[in-house]
């Protein structure tokens, strides 16, 4: 055990006939001994992840040297810093190894370690605590080209620590560094939506993860940068354009999405009769639910109401989260339906068309087609196979964007746009609903 030095104490009394001086030895006092950890060790996994809980960086940049530093520390316990301490620092993957063997037998769905190569981290083999120091911290340095090729990685390497000289906390001798890799390349992601009040107005939404910097290039000589979630652009012409994203992460080296965009006119009051939003109703009813217009509709989607009325295809308005539509498309059964369609039938000249939907509601189990078919009839979904169809989309779940076809008439004539759908028998006081707001026709 450590002894304190012997302390020599004067007490001195001062009286008012005398005064004395006197020595008094007071006994040295036991303490624990040094003893070296990790506080990396701590958590038992050390995560860099870009941040830590408390916003604080785990790494640094050494762009001239091309990598990344991520510093740790030993550290010393003991009522004194006295005397310098040799530190060996060893790897121990079988530790990652390990991990990966428990991970994976305990969850199907591990994401297991890989471990690094170890020419591709350096590290110092053995450091010192000074005499009079508490700590010493040393720096991990991995190749950032490496970690370029690994996205989405969850790298791992072990440490641990031994002294010939000192003692070491074996509960805190083992850190395992977990890096995540997917803050070091960021990605260049964006969708894009269609101005409703302007079709030659987009709207770009930044996908993007881990980017520092954002640059847009629309394609028609104007240039943005910007770290806004959304930028909207205006473009003077109906045609082509090769839209640029690029980003740049903590390495600064840049990320490039492009994408070939078509501005399309919205055609759509020359050739689509009641698109919707909302659809119109073709009696004379004020209830619920009613005949849509312009539009051909099969028995099995219709309802049958006292007097042999069949009433099928419109719902006059539904609250949706919070929102009321109104004038709907609805493809409705309490039964299980086969080919249950609504169509119509359109002319076009010859020419590149996009043709959208927007469904706002959609439940039981349905099988849905989005299809344009050419010539003036609807084919039953196991015909969407034949070479009149021109383009087709298949959803059996609530789309999370508008659907959306894309097809070239060769030369004018007729074409048949609409939804077959075929849907189970569901459950007692369940029901087969697809609900559409509104359909689009795009040159």
């Amino acid at each position: 055990m450590i002894r304190l030095k012997n302390i020599l104490a004067l007490m001195c009394i001062v009286g008012l006939a005398f005064s004395s001086c006197r020595y008094v030895e007071i006994a040295d006092a036991d303490y624990l001994d040094q003893t070296i950890y990790m506080p990396a060790a701590v958590s038992g996994i050390y995560q860099v992840n870009d941040t830590n809980s408390f916003g604080t960086y785990k790494y640094q940049l050494d762009l001239e040297n091309n990598k990344l530093v991520i510093p740790l520390g030993i550290y010393r316990s003991g009522v004194d810093s006295k005397g310098s301490v040799v530190i060996d620092i060893l790897v121990n993957n079988d530790t990652i190894q390990g991990l990966n063997e428990i991970g994976a037998s305990e969850d199907p769905e591990y994401d297991p370690y890989v471990v690094i190569p170890e020419d591709k981290y350096s590290f110092p083999e053995q450091v010192v605590i000074p005499d009079g120091a508490d700590n010493v911290i040393f720096n991990m340095t991995v190749d950032l080209d490496y970690l370029a090729t690994q996205p989405d990685t969850k790298l791992g390497v072990a440490f641990e620590i031994q002294s010939n000289a000192i003692e070491v906390n074996q509960e805190l001798n083992l850190t395992v560094l977990e890096l995540n890799t997917n803050f070091i390349v960021p990605t260049a992601e964006f969708s894009i939506t269609v101005d409703p009040g302007n079709d030659r107005k987009l709207i770009f939404t930044n996908l993007s993860s881990y980017a520092k910097e954002c640059v847009w290039d629309f394609g028609d000589g104007n240039v943005r940068t910007t770290m806004q979630d959304t930028v909207q652009h205006c473009y003077a012409d109906y045609k082509e354009y090769k839209v640029s994203m690029t980003v740049k992460g903590i390495t600064e080296k840049p990320v490039v999405n492009d994408k070939l965009i078509k501005i399309w006119q919205n055609i759509t009051a020359d050739y689509i009769k009641n698109p919707g939003d909302p659809f119109l109703r073709s009696d004379n009813r004020t209830g619920v639910v009613g005949n849509l217009a312009d539009w051909s509709i099969t028995d099995n989607l219709k309802t049958t109401k006292s007097g042999g009325e069949y009433y099928g295809g419109y719902v006059k308005n539904q609250e949706i989260d919070g929102t009321v539509y109104m004038g709907l498309m609805d493809l409705f059964s309490l039964d299980a339906v086969q080919n249950g369609k609504i169509w119509q039938t359109i002319d076009l000249p010859a020419g590149s068309y996009r043709l959208t939907t927007t469904p706002v509601l959609f439940t039981g189990e349905n099988d849905c087609y989005f299809a344009v078919i050419k010539g003036n009839e609807m084919p039953d979904a196991e015909a969407l196979e034949n070479s009149t169809v021109l383009a087709k989309q298949f959803f059996n779940s609530m789309p999370d964007t508008d659907l959306e076809l894309t097809f070239t008439m060769e030369a004018a004539g007729q074409v048949t746009i609409g939804f077959v759908v075929n849907t189970q028998a569901p459950p007692k006081g369940v029901f087969n609903e697809v609900m559409i707001q509104k359909v689009g026709l795009y040159k």
